[in-house]
């Protein structure tokens, strides 16, 4: 495919938060034969900023677009050939933008499913599900999938791993926040935004599927429903501990079967946080809560986890602005933070027993 036609492919976003079936979807869109999807790492955030200015590029910057993408943690990830990537960048020499090398790259991903005419490509990050009006700013033409899960299964499921504090009030704020920046952007922009709920994809696949490739503007494939018949190279994606601890359902048919555990696996306490921080949002994105009325006890309760939630998310838009080389170095201790986490017993939910 010659650069000029790479170009005008349109992309899409997937939004979502962590463990809400962002993996699930986005691997039953990559084995669309028109759809090209790599696998997550949020270059687009940390190297925006250093180049969004440029409108005409020489070789030496280009030269260094892909030496900040080589070194970028987890580049490898993206299943991209560096050295095939090189010339194809280096030819978009002269006027250009940032966008177009976007294209360029993902264009280069190498899928596990058969492929016939790439008409759309598309990129998956939780993080963009907290970031969608920054990511706007720079794909304002795109489509936007935002995917959310019930709030109290979604708090089991990150508890189950590593990814983030196991603490129920701050797990709910994150949702919270993510709802409300999304639903912010999508009632400016309705056309351009798609909300699903992880309940209805997995309890009909076949027709949400046919919903969303509506919405990109795709002519539906069967293909994609057996996605997960493609196990041989799975290993190739994910390393055999990962597909075990997080990705398992990939290895199998859509089931339903995660859905509402969190009626039998959280405490009486734990929902009542979880629907007070919430509040609102739950019923907006059609979740029933178990506790609506104003519990003022619980709201002084969860108040320092949301606080420190609101506080995170501000210290995370301010390492957003800072230089690239600095933002590399805090980036690259991401990996050590669970490791951390787990030496300090007071930040993880003190009753991991709670969960039953």
């Amino acid at each position: 495919m010659i650069l000029t036609d790479i170009y005008k492919l349109p992309i899409f976003f997937i939004l979502g938060r962590h463990r809400s079936g962002t993996t699930l979807l986005r691997t039953l869109l990559d084995a669309h034969p028109n759809i090209k999807i790599p696998l997550e790492t949020p270059f687009i955030f940390t190297l925006y900023p250093k180049y969004k200015n440029i409108k005409n590029w020489d070789r030496s910057q280009l030269e260094e677009l892909h030496k900040d993408l080589s070194t970028y943690i987890n580049f490898d990830y993206l299943q991209i050939n560096k050295n095939k990537l090189l010339p194809e960048i280096l030819a978009g020499e002269g006027e250009n933008s940032f966008q177009n090398f976007v294209k360029i790259i993902y264009s280069n991903y190498t899928s596990i499913y058969k492929k016939e005419e790439i008409t759309l490509l598309g990129d998956k990050n939780p993080l963009y599900a907290i970031y969608p009006d920054k990511l706007f700013k720079i794909f304002p033409d795109s489509k936007y999938i935002f995917l959310t899960r019930d709030y109290r299964d979604h708090i089991i499921s990150i508890k189950k791993i590593d990814f983030e504090a196991h603490r129920t009030a701050l797990l709910a704020y994150k949702w919270r926040l993510a709802v409300k920046k999304n639903m912010q952007l999508s009632k400016r922009y309705p056309k351009q935004f798609f909300h699903l709920r992880y309940e209805d994809l997995v309890s009909d696949p076949e027709l949400n599927v046919k919903k969303i490739c509506d919405f990109l503007g795709l002519q539906y494939s069967a293909e994609v429903l057996n996605f997960y018949q493609k196990k041989d190279k799975m290993i190739e994606l994910y390393t055999e501990e990962d597909i075990d601890k997080y990705h398992s359902s990939l290895y199998k048919p859509i089931k339903s079967d995660k859905t509402g555990i969190w009626e039998t696996q959280l405490t009486k306490n734990q929902i009542k946080m979880a629907d007070t921080v919430v509040g609102k949002y739950a019923d907006i994105m059609g979740y029933q809560r178990r506790y609506s009325k104003t519990n003022f006890f619980m709201m002084l309760l969860t108040l320092p986890f949301v606080t420190f939630g609101y506080l995170s998310y501000k210290v995370s838009e301010i390492i957003y602005i800072l230089p690239f080389p600095v933002k590399k170095h805090i980036i690259k201790l991401a990996p050590i933070l669970p490791k951390l986490r787990r030496l300090f017993k007071w930040y993880q939910t003190v009753p991991n027993k709670n969960i039953k």
